[in-house]
């Protein structure tokens, strides 16, 4: 069987192959100069050993130690969390240099860019972090770090309803019940200095009117939620 396109050795110390296709159980492949007889099915992105492994033999992928076999493994036998205990060589961290001098920055005196001021006075920039998995079983990880991150953490835009709704839940496991009062607030866009508009109210939503201002359209929303007696709720996050 031709295997160049089929199998993948990712590093020449890896005592793995994944395979790129489902493999059959039986089936027999050739791989730089070695055939395999695969012992059980194998399914595309799932690995197999390239030699017979004892307990405790270590399991090396990515030129790394990544596990140690649990049980015997024939070549060919398949690579999987029953046969296979997580595993990793120790982590040593090397000279550090932590010297630092300050940098000539006369250069950049007089020059502009695109930030925005903080309240405190000083200025920043939006920060975008790039987060690329090395291998596919990462990517749940992934969905919690966002998860921690936007959610948790509060990063994420637009989450003033999600907000409130979390604080009426907490209050009403509390035991407080609605008074029956709500509390409203109007959200308005920025609008151009010294233009007064005259607002109507949007066909699209009867909580939302619109302004026309020179070139643009500008929204503000009446927004209301109920007071939770006895204790009221906090005032809902700005936009």
């Amino acid at each position: 069987m031709n295997t160049q396109q089929i199998v993948l050795k990712v590093h020449p110390s890896d005592n793995v192959l994944v395979a790129l296709a489902n493999l059959e159980k039986g089936s027999t492949l050739s791989f730089e100069g070695q055939e395999y007889t695969l012992q059980e099915t194998v399914k595309a992105k799932h690995k197999f050993a390239t030699a017979d492994l004892a307990p405790g033999d270590s399991v090396i992928m990515y030129g790394v130690l990544v596990g140690k076999a649990q049980q015997p493994i024939p070549k060919g036998g398949p690579i999987s969390t029953s046969t296979v205990k997580h595993a990793a060589n120790d982590f040593t961290v090397g000279d550090r240099k932590t010297d630092w001098e300050r940098p000539d920055v006369s250069k950049f005196t007089g020059k502009t860019f695109n930030g925005y001021h903080r309240t405190d006075g000083s200025v920043g920039t939006a920060n975008y972090w790039v987060v690329i998995p090395m291998v596919f079983c990462e990517n749940r990880n992934l969905d919690v770090l966002q998860q921690a991150l936007v959610t948790d953490l509060g990063y994420g835009r637009n989450r003033s309803y999600q907000l409130q709704s979390q604080q009426l839940i907490e209050l009403y496991r509390a035991g407080k019940r609605s008074s029956g009062q709500t509390c409203t607030r109007i959200m308005t866009r920025t609008l151009p200095s010294g233009y007064s508009p005259t607002w109507t109210a949007s066909n699209s939503s009867p909580t939302t009117e619109v302004a026309e201002a020179p070139g643009r359209m500008h929204r503000r929303s009446v927004v209301s939620w109920p007071v939770i007696s006895p204790t009221p709720m906090s005032p809902a996050p700005p936009y």
